[in-house]
């Protein structure tokens, strides 16, 4: 079996005129196989390819068997008029010029053919802002989103639970059949897509069909799902493709598999790395259509989906049991709580109280404790001030001291220098007298001088009390010499009256 299509480039379109020649080739591939066996459209209309696409489209008969492909019989195509002659279709190409009196017929005729499947297509497809003239005037934008829509709405009619009743195991927890019932074709596809790669056991999933495929490892989770367990050939290189790393080769690999299992349309290898949005929604709803991938649970297994509802119905019975018990219990607290916001309200408020009268009595004893601190502070001063007015007093007394006493010892070293001289003289004199009467002292009754030279107040002080007992000694042993001397000269002159 030939491909269907031929990659050219593996790198996405550069520019929108790029991308409007593939979604030409795409849709005209799709229609040339949806009407391959209708024989009313040959050789005229099919086949059609990129070359003749807007021409064959131009005067509304084609355009109105793919509005019945989607709702059969919605456009009477037997009242179509299908002896137009194209070639006549061109519209004026300025405001005031006229279509020529020959062409008028057929202008005409395809005229009300397009609007006969504009108003038909409303019905099936979101067809807005867009008129007969646009497809007469062969208008690629307009007239390619016209076909999409219709393409779309073809692909995904059998998306659906009535049309699929195995789908109700796309059913998420928490979910009903409303659901299901409740979303568009097209999030029901995207949620069959993410569930086959959910069983697939991969982290991987999708929530567009653009970027979130481009790397074509969704296409082989998906295909390795879906594909059927006989095809052993497709699951081995399934499997080996799954393993490559490089995208282009991923994407190859894709469309490889999906030709084997007869769903490769739409899309090339380039448009899956360009995240081509409606190519590749083409490609996966053809893959729905050919292979969905699920089945309907069988008899043993809706047994155990009612037996397990039933159990979840009287879990859920106890749980609301529970649940009103709990609510009852919260009731109760909440009560309590309020109960104890209440006192703790008062307690607080009497906290502050209690804590404002222990600021103020603490403002208080901190003002008098400044008070007494100032007040020390300055008798300390005071102190400091008379300590040193007496420290200055009691230098200047020590230092008159220190004379005084200089002068003393001044008068002991002369007074002892005199009574030297007198003991001497006392000695003459006695040597005069006689020789048996002493008169002075010996010399070590003399008193001694201090062995060394006081260096404070109070050692001076002490000396001088040591020195002035030796003065007071010495003073009465010359009382006492004197007294021998007085005895000595009275018993001399009465000798002498005597002789």
């Amino acid at each position: 079996m030939a491909r269907q299509y031929q990659d050219v480039s593996l790198h996405a379109p550069p520019d929108h005129q790029g991308n409007l020649e593939r979604e030409v080739e795409a849709f005209s591939e799709h229609i040339r196989n949806l009407f391959a066996d209708v024989p009313a459209l040959k050789p005229k209309y099919i086949p059609i390819n990129k070359d003749n696409f807007f021409d064959n489209l131009q005067d509304g008969v084609l355009l109105g068997h793919i509005i019945n492909s989607i709702k059969p019989n919605l456009v009477n195509v037997a009242k179509l008029s299908t002896g137009i002659d194209r070639s006549h279709l061109v519209p004026p190409t300025k405001a005031d010029e006229s279509i020529p009196q020959e062409h008028t017929k057929d202008y005409f005729e395809a005229t009300s053919n397009l609007n006969t499947c504009m108003d038909a297509a409303k019905k099936v497809a979101v067809v807005v802002n867009v008129a007969a003239e646009d497809f007469l005037a062969k208008k690629p934008d307009l007239v390619l989103g016209v076909i999409w829509q219709l393409i779309r709405a073809y692909l995904l009619s059998d998306v659906n639970v009535p049309s699929h009743p195995e789908l109700i195991r796309l059913l998420q927890p928490g979910e009903s059949l409303t659901t299901l019932i409740n979303l568009t074709n097209e999030q029901l596809l995207l949620r069959w897509f993410n569930y086959h790669l959910a069983r697939s056991g991969k982290s991987k999933r999708v929530n567009n069909l653009g970027k979130d495929i481009a790397d074509a490892e969704a296409y082989l989770l998906l295909l390795r799902q879906v594909a059927p367990g006989h095809k052993e050939e497709v699951l081995a290189d399934l499997d080996a493709a799954i393993k490559l790393a490089d995208k282009e080769a991923k994407a190859k690999a894709t469309l490889e598999v999906a030709e084997k299992l007869g769903c490769r349309k739409f899309v090339t290898a380039a448009d899956i790395l360009a995240g081509a949005q409606r190519l590749n929604l083409g490609f996966v709803a053809t893959i729905f259509s050919k292979h969905i991938g699920i089945v309907l649970p069988t008899e043993e297994e809706s047994r155990a989906t009612v037996d397990k509802l039933a159990a979840l119905d009287e879990e859920r019975v106890k749980l609301l049991r529970r649940i009103a018990e709990l609510e009852a219990r919260v009731t109760e607290l909440e009560g309590e709580l309020a109960s104890e916001k209440a006192q703790h309200n008062a307690n607080t408020s009497s906290l502050e109280k209690e804590l404002e009268a222990v600021r103020a009595l603490k403002q208080e004893e901190s003002q008098t404790l400044n008070t007494a601190i100032a007040d020390l502070q300055r008798r300390l001063e005071s102190v400091q001030s008379e300590k040193a007015k007496t420290e200055d007093g009691e230098t200047a007394f020590k230092q008159s001291i220190s004379n005084h006493l200089g002068g003393v010892r001044e008068m002991l070293k002369d007074h002892m220098t005199a009574m030297k001289y007198d003991a001497d003289l006392a000695a003459t004199l006695g040597r005069l007298l006689g020789a048996n009467v002493a008169l002075t002292p010996a010399k070590e009754d003399l008193p001694p001088l201090p062995a060394k030279q006081p260096s404070t107040m109070e050692e001076e002080l002490e000396c001088l009390s040591e020195e002035l007992q030796a003065f007071v000694k010495q003073v009465l042993e010359e009382n006492a010499q004197q007294k021998k001397l007085i005895f000595a000269l009275a018993t001399r002159a009465d000798q002498n009256d005597k002789v």
